[in-house]
């Protein structure tokens, strides 16, 4: 909740309590959540890199255990920080994944959040055709999952997405 509303200090001390609890009690699942909030941190931070490292040992877990659905939301912020670093082709491999897995098992905030992702990611690309597809799947997804929020937040990118296309 902290990190949610920005309070990154105090996310912080919570998150490093909680990672010491699923050590202590070897609880790799909650660790591998704990590990996956703690990237969502660093990113938020700008610390990609951290980030990264973070996430692959998560999705390692996740993968491990057969949790699709975990490994999943795992891959979508490996995504968003794999696009920060500058991976683009990674990037779009690990959200196009997140993506088919969050579609197979439908679980519509997963495939809503990596799509959303992809679409900034082609944006970020000058790719304005691909984004604005990704985007309104997007829109819709989010629509699907009740989060009218989220999926107003794609129109709002797909806006400004078409204005730099008229402008450019």
């Amino acid at each position: 909740m902290y990190l949610v509303r920005g309070d990154l200090d105090t996310a912080r001390q919570y998150l490093a309590q909680a990672f010491l609890i699923a050590v202590r009690r070897a609880d790799a699942h909650r660790e591998a959540k704990v590990r996956r909030r703690i990237a969502a941190l660093r990113v938020h931070q700008g610390r990609h890199d951290e980030a990264v490292r973070q996430l692959r040992k998560a999705l390692a877990i996740f993968d491990g255990m057969g949790d699709d659905h975990c490994a999943a939301y795992t891959r979508a912020l490996l995504g968003r920080a794999l696009m920060e670093r500058g991976e683009v082709a990674a990037s779009r491999r690990t959200l196009l994944d997140a993506i088919d897995v969050g579609h197979r098992l439908g679980d519509r905030s997963v495939e809503g959040q990596a799509a959303q992702y992809l679409g900034e990611l082609y944006l970020s690309t000058g790719s304005v055709d691909n984004a604005r597809r990704t985007l309104e799947r997007a829109a819709r997804v989010w629509h699907q999952a009740g989060n009218d929020s989220a999926a107003a937040d794609c129109r709002r990118l797909l806006v400004g997405s078409e204005a730099g296309a008229a402008a450019g």
